[in-house]
């Protein structure tokens, strides 16, 4: 029973290297077909995703809207350009924001989408070429010094009005065959419309880069200095949450408020990134603290205190709310039976069709 145990192992041993092998740059050159460096990239995020339980991605989203008035004139070009600076729109400069996210791998099939990974679903190229029917244009290939391989897809987007707009993927993957970091770039262009009715261009582009930060340390512990917090009413707190060991790779975390009563406490997350937690009303609620990596949990009690007389008016508040929410939805009832009785089955064709275009570009 040992000997076969350890020939699995070794046999295991030898498919986990082979697969190894099988990624490395070396795999592919300058040379290689658009669907051999394609196919390259997706065994590298399967690979990725099958080693990895969870990935953190620092992102930078930046966009920008630029007008080509060259098509207007006299007062309807200075009145268009004025009416846009007012409204602070297609002025060309780029607009930034930085921020974090965290892919669950493999491991995590709560999260899977259509029987892949999120980290997976979200970066596939291929997925992306079959959910919208992306057209190939281009394929490059280059590689740095230090051994890192540089991939860039371009493809075209066709809409309905025969519009297109140009997509651009550029993945940086290292010698071991893991994502250092990831481009998707969207440029096109649509029609808008001047103060005198005339019509003229505006380009608009925007960037998202993802760079991968991959799991190290874990997290060991968590340490929350209030396991026990009171609140009075309209009171908040700044939670103070610390991740250990110090040298932990991932020491951001989220709340769980699954069963979390909203009634007694809420939270948010301030301008500055903190976690913000607010007196919604009397009571004792819970929720949880959990790492991204150790699957740490800490369990919080919230308690708010309120004196007899702020009992007495959340109490009224509150029973007004429900009584105006009440009346409220009969009030909606009322009005869609009156519009049923007048409005025609055309228009509300010509409503639902108008709602449809609107979100249309939704996925």
């Amino acid at each position: 029973m040992r000997k076969t145990t350890k020939l699995l192992a070794v046999i295991l041993a030898l498919i986990t290297l082979m697969s190894s092998l099988s990624i490395m740059s070396g795999a592919i050159s300058s040379k290689s077909s658009a669907k051999e460096l394609l196919d390259y990239y997706e065994n590298c995020i399967i690979t990725t995703s099958a080693k990895e339980d969870i990935i953190k991605a620092d992102t930078v989203d930046e966009s920008r809207e630029v007008a080509d008035y060259s098509s207007l004139k006299g007062k309807d070009l200075e009145a268009t350009k004025k009416d846009n600076e007012d409204w602070e729109i297609y002025t060309g400069e780029w607009d930034k924001y930085n921020s974090y996210v965290y892919f669950y791998c493999d491991k995590y099939e709560d999260f899977y989408v259509d029987g892949r990974s999120e980290f997976i679903d979200y970066f596939s190229i291929k997925r992306e070429i079959r959910r919208y029917e992306l057209k190939f244009k281009s394929a490059k290939y280059a590689k740095a010094q230090n051994g890192d391989v540089t991939l860039t897809f371009v493809y075209l987007y066709e809409y309905d009005t025969e519009e297109t707009e140009t997509i651009t993927y550029t993945a940086v993957i290292n010698k071991n065959g893991y994502l250092k970091s990831f481009k998707y770039k969207t440029v096109g262009s649509l029609e808008a419309e001047s103060i005198e009715g005339n019509f003229y261009n505006v380009k608009y582009e925007s960037i998202s880069t993802y760079k991968f930060v991959y799991n190290k340390v874990d997290a060991e512990a968590i340490e929350i200095p209030e396991k026990t917090i009171v609140l009075g009413k309209d009171e908040e707190y700044k939670l103070d949450v610390t991740i250990k060991p110090d040298n932990a790779t991932f020491k951001d975390f989220y709340i769980e408020d699954f069963d979390m009563d909203w009634d007694v406490a809420d939270w948010y997350v301030d301008e500055n990134d903190e976690y913000i937690l607010y007196a919604a009303g009397p009571g004792k609620t819970t929720f949880n603290v959990c790492t991204y990596s150790g699957d740490i949990v800490e369990t919080v009690e919230v308690v708010v205190e309120f004196t007899f007389l702020e009992r007495i008016v959340h109490f009224f508040e509150t029973l007004s709310n429900e009584i105006t929410g009440f009346f409220g939805s009969i009030f909606d009832q009322i009005t869609w039976f009156i519009a049923d009785l007048f409005y025609t089955e055309d228009y509300y064709e010509d409503f639902e069709e108008e709602i449809y275009e609107e979100v249309t570009y939704v996925e």
